[in-house]
């Protein structure tokens, strides 16, 4: 099986994401998306470039992948603070696709930090976190497939703070409930050193420490710090293959894991 998880950074990177999405969408059974806007309006401009109906056109490029979404800010305040105009439709969160002949058991989501819609007003505040869940039977045992976006904030690094370590507490609570093989997969926005991925990394393989990847980021991001990303799976998971290809698809790079 194939999953791919990117942050697709709202779409900013149109054109050169719907190809690669589409080249990949016959061999690839789950997309898992970070950073993902929709609107029922016909505005497309959302912040700094990115496209406001951009969860519309992934839809439109996976016909044959049911479509989950799971929005963790409706009104997106930032777009307000940069056009200047009053509040509209639009949202926020993460998206899964899943190929039409995987039968999903369930699906659901969580917040793992504040409520959903909690941030109104202040760009200096985190806004909230959920993740999404997707399970199904493999091998007759259930499989678990989470996306994970996590804490960004706008003066702390990608290092450890309180919220970031009850974060990871949450995500890992979660985790033990599950039976079956794990994969945790996302822009955790964490340095590899950092108590926070330690406590997800429990019981764990860490497939970006393992693979010897150096960073996770495109050459659209000109800061220092080249890891974000990862992907951790159970050990009785077998790894067939994992890549994180340097193309510009955002100012992330995807993440590609061939399982069984």
């Amino acid at each position: 099986m194939r999953l791919i998880s990117l942050n697709i950074w709202g779409g900013t990177v149109f054109e050169p994401l719907m190809a690669f999405i589409k080249e990949h969408s016959a061999d690839t059974d789950f997309f898992c998306f970070q950073e993902v806007f929709d609107t029922p309006t016909e505005r497309i401009d959302a912040r700094e470039g990115a496209r406001a109906d951009i969860y519309r056109q992934l839809q439109l490029a996976l016909p044959g992948h049911r479509a989950y979404y799971a929005p963790s800010q409706d009104n997106y305040e930032y777009n307000h603070r940069q056009h200047g105009d009053s509040l509209w439709d639009i949202s926020f969160g993460s998206a899964c696709f899943v190929k039409k002949d995987v039968s999903l058991t369930e699906y659901g989501e969580l917040f793992i930090f504040k409520n959903k819609n909690e941030i109104h007003s202040n760009p200096e505040r985190n806004m909230p976190r959920n993740i999404q869940y997707l399970q199904w039977e493999h091998h007759k045992k259930p499989y678990t497939i989470i996306n994970f976006h996590g804490l960004w904030h706008p003066t702390i690094k990608k290092i450890d703070y309180p919220d970031r370590i009850e974060q990871s507490n949450r995500v890992r609570a979660f985790m033990d409930t599950l039976a079956g093989e794990k994969i945790l997969c996302g822009d955790f926005n964490l340095n590899p050193d950092t108590q926070s991925i330690a406590i997800l990394e429990d019981g764990m393989r860490n497939l970006i420490t393992e693979y010897g990847i150096t960073s996770t980021r495109s050459e659209l991001y000109k800061k220092e710090l080249r890891f974000a990303d990862y992907i951790l799976v159970t050990p009785n998971i077998t790894v067939e293959n994992f890549s994180v290809p340097t193309i510009t698809l955002s100012d992330h790079l995807p993440m590609i894991l061939d399982f069984s």
